[in-house]
């Protein structure tokens, strides 16, 4: 597949920009998608429908669903391409208002089972610290993470490191589908640690918005 699916054509995808970068925050979503041969969505699943209300997932369909991609070939043949989506928002903090912007859109395998090792125990003891790792990684037809690296800055505990590479050697994924064949992927993963109080805060990406 060509690097060029990783990119979906955004225009008209925007909710509402946010007017006060310092009263919103960053989240993101994922769904199910199958496009089909002409690279239209034909299938779309919200996955972790319970972390936010029917009228958001509603909202947030109803763009995704307009989304295109170069259409995926097997063969030289035009073919069907069956594929995670994470959505990229940015959500004012009065979002009972609806003010949500999508920020991006990213083809990637789904993952469907997140595991995370025990919490680094140098930032655990750490009150107030406060870090990030990028994990990349090839998921295999299996869903499996293979060739795993992780990106941290310097100075970064090397615990937290191993902690980057031991969760995502647990993750679990959907494979892309080819013509309904899986295929391997690549999956970029940002993981964000931090404590307060001595005690590790929660860092999934997901939030509840309205």
């Amino acid at each position: 597949m060509k690097k060029t699916l990783w990119a979906l054509l955004l225009s008209g995808l925007a909710l509402q920009t946010s007017a006060h970068a310092e009263e919103s925050y960053r989240t993101a979503v994922w769904f199910d998608a199958l496009f089909d041969a002409t690279g239209q969505v034909r299938e779309l699943q919200a996955q972790d429908e319970a972390e936010q209300t029917p009228a958001f997932w509603a909202q947030l369909r109803s763009r995704v669903l307009r989304a295109r991609i170069p259409p995926v070939s097997e063969q030289g043949q035009p073919a069907t391409f069956r594929t995670g989506v994470r959505v990229s928002l940015e959500v004012r903090k009065d979002a009972a208002a609806g003010a949500v912007a999508i920020k991006g859109l990213e083809m990637a395998p789904l993952p469907i089972e997140r595991n995370f090792v025990g919490y680094p125990a140098d930032a655990k003891n750490s009150p107030g610290w406060s870090g990030a790792v990028t994990v990349a990684c090839t998921v295999t037809v299996e869903g499996l993470c293979r060739d795993i690296v992780v990106d941290a800055l310097p100075g970064m505990p090397e615990s937290v490191r191993k902690f980057g590479k031991a969760s995502l050697e647990a993750w679990r994924f959907r494979p892309q589908e080819v013509n309904g064949k899986p295929v391997e992927g690549r999956a970029l993963v940002s993981l964000q640690l931090e404590t307060s109080d001595s005690q590790p805060k929660d860092f999934r990406e997901p939030r509840r918005v309205f």
